[in-house]
């Protein structure tokens, strides 16, 4: 077939508002992981402990601390006990030295306070990760605290120290994921994850 002879077929939209998803009950394992923490009352903990940092109103909220430790713990807990089975960690931030100047409520530069930002970088104790983690994270992460190359360089410390992992980039999306079928692979990859 020659150049120009063919029909041409153009691609039907297929952008969906995330309000018009279907929203899930969510993972067992996750729903678990909240009742536990809920029992715990770790919000308040979390909240308690980082109170000192927060200043009384200044513009907008930012993530609660309960909600955003929540996020970094996976790869930790992964790294410092042997609790859970297997793991799956979403767009993180596994290298706190990549942001060399404080990062939420530590306001001490790297040098400063070097221990502590080896301490909370799971990357940095990625040879006791004995639990296979699944890895997900946006190709366009722009996130400057979450930047894609943190999954990626978690990834190979985790499996060059022989441990089990699964690295997921989805392409196109940033720190948080908006299309359809981005959605679903992720929900397809969890499931498929646990269900090994």
């Amino acid at each position: 077939m020659a150049m120009g002879n063919h029909k041409k077929q153009s691609q039907k939209s297929f952008w969906v508002a995330t309000d018009k998803l279907t929203r899930t009950a969510g993972h067992p394992f996750y729903r678990k992981v909240n009742e536990l923490l809920a029992n715990e009352d770790f919000d308040a903990f979390a909240e308690s402990c980082c109170a000192k940092f927060y200043a009384e109103k200044k513009g907008r909220p930012g993530i609660p601390p309960g909600v955003y430790f929540r996020m970094l713990m996976v790869a930790n807990l992964l790294a410092h006990t042997d609790l859970f089975r297997a793991g799956i960690a979403r767009s993180g931030s596994y290298n706190k030295t990549t942001q060399p100047f404080g990062f939420q409520s530590e306001r001490r530069s790297l040098f400063e306070a070097r221990d502590v930002y080896i301490q909370v970088s799971p990357t940095f104790f990625a040879n006791r990760v004995d639990e296979p983690v699944l890895i997900i994270h946006g190709d366009g992460d722009s996130n400057p605290g979450t930047l894609t190359f943190q999954s990626e360089v978690f990834f190979e410390a985790v499996r060059g120290s022989g441990g089990t992992a699964r690295l997921v980039l989805l392409p196109f999306e940033d720190h948080g994921y908006r299309t359809r079928e981005s959605i679903e692979h992720v929900l397809w990859e969890q499931i498929e994850w646990f269900d090994e």
